[in-house]
């Protein structure tokens, strides 16, 4: 690693630090939105968390930022393609859909009003798999913000139905391969970063 990038990272994690907050009041915003795909009665609640992450991206300095309508819920698509054709292209894939939360009985706190205790953060979504999307996006904002760049084109793919089977996946992906094309498939739930970003000082 070169005294360069060291820079770089270590640029981008203090921004994080430093936001540490805001990020946190906005992992809470989204987390809040119910967006539950297997209930019809959740629709437009997932339509509302797939538009809070347009804007988002839209915030950080991706471009082409939208929600694509599908034959189920909506697909998130944003891109940063200014590397440069001889760079690589990541495409990162995270669903911001979440599970039903019965019975809510077995809830201390409620399912869509994030709390924390003992430093973990208790809300449906939580991980599986808002954390996937919103993290991701945390540490891309950490880049631009500190470098202006990235060092690769990026590709972001957020589905809406990854909890109800993902049934509008592979025609989306079919009809949609080449604006998807990327060299590298990234799948995460960046668990460490979120200890990071929120709770380490």
């Amino acid at each position: 690693m070169t005294d360069n990038t060291q820079t770089a990272i270590q640029k981008a994690t203090d921004y994080a630090h430093a936001n540490r907050e805001t990020h946190l009041n906005g992992f809470k915003e989204l987390l809040s939105i119910p967006s539950i795909s297997t209930d019809p009665a959740y629709k437009e609640d997932v339509q509302r968390a797939a538009d809070w992450i347009v804007s988002d991206m839209e915030r950080i300095g991706l471009k082409n930022c939208r929600a694509i309508p599908t034959q189920g819920h909506p697909v998130v698509y944003g891109e940063w393609l200014d590397a440069g054709e001889d760079k690589p292209t990541i495409l990162v894939y995270a669903h911001y859909d979440v599970q039903p939360v019965d019975p809510l009985e077995l809830w201390e706190s409620p399912p869509f009003e994030p709390t924390i205790r003992d430093q973990r953060i208790y809300a449906r979504g939580v991980i599986d798999d808002k954390a996937g999307v919103y993290l991701n996006l945390k540490a891309i904002e950490s880049i631009l913000a500190t470098a202006g760049k990235l060092p690769f084109n990026l590709k972001a793919f957020f589905e809406g139905e990854e909890e109800s089977g993902s049934t509008s996946m592979a025609p989306f992906i079919k009809k949609h391969k080449d604006l998807l094309k990327a060299d590298l498939l990234i799948l995460s739930v960046l668990i460490i970063l979120m200890q990071i970003l929120f709770f380490q000082k």
